[in-house]
């Protein structure tokens, strides 16, 4: 069983059902939230407990956020979102024996045909539009060929335990560049 099988991310895998739960869908806000995006947060942490009930004896892969790292209680944008992370890895370390969390960070790639794919709130879709608002000026990005050749091997060798992905600090300028060239 896989979940968000719909997004980006499942598609550049391109895995087939298993034997095993990955939880890779996961609703995602820009700014801060609002009531109503509230109650979908509040509706992925049930409906992803209630599939982690019905499978604990399963191996789980949950694909949390490494906004978990350093939560940030006065940024209120991100926080209801990285709690949820935050919450729903807790309840996998402790009801669940045979798990692998998955810390992923922004996922950045070379591939324009790949950014055109992403959501257009992602940062190299704003970028390819010249709308450089609320991106910073340094972070640290994943690039989505490392990030898709780890997750076929945690799958295939059934690793456990939380997996931090090496993430790459690029400036503001260097995205431009690499998502531009």
């Amino acid at each position: 069983m896989i979940t968000g099988e719909n997004g980006f991310l499942y598609n550049q895998l391109n895995l087939e059902d298993s034997d095993f739960i990955f939880l890779l869908g996961s609703p995602t806000f820009d700014g801060e939230i609002t009531l109503e995006q509230s109650k979908k947060l509040h509706e992925y942490v049930q409906s992803t407990i209630k599939i982690i009930n019905e499978n604990t004896t399963k191996y789980i892969i949950f694909a949390s956020s490494t906004g978990v790292n350093d939560v940030d209680f006065n940024h209120k944008g991100s926080m209801p979102y990285t709690l949820a992370k935050l919450f729903l890895e807790n309840y996998i370390i402790t009801y669940c024996d045979n798990y692998c969390i998955l810390r992923i960070g922004t996922i950045i790639t070379k591939d324009k045909s790949k950014i055109k794919m992403m959501k257009k709130s992602r940062i190299q879709n704003r970028i390819l539009r010249k709308e450089y608002s609320n991106i910073p000026l340094f972070d640290y990005y994943l690039d989505l060929d490392e990030f898709i050749k780890i997750t076929k091997e945690i799958i295939n060798e059934r690793k456990t335990g939380i997996i931090e992905y090496k993430l790459t600090k690029y400036s503001l300028s260097d995205l431009i560049r690499i998502t531009n060239e």
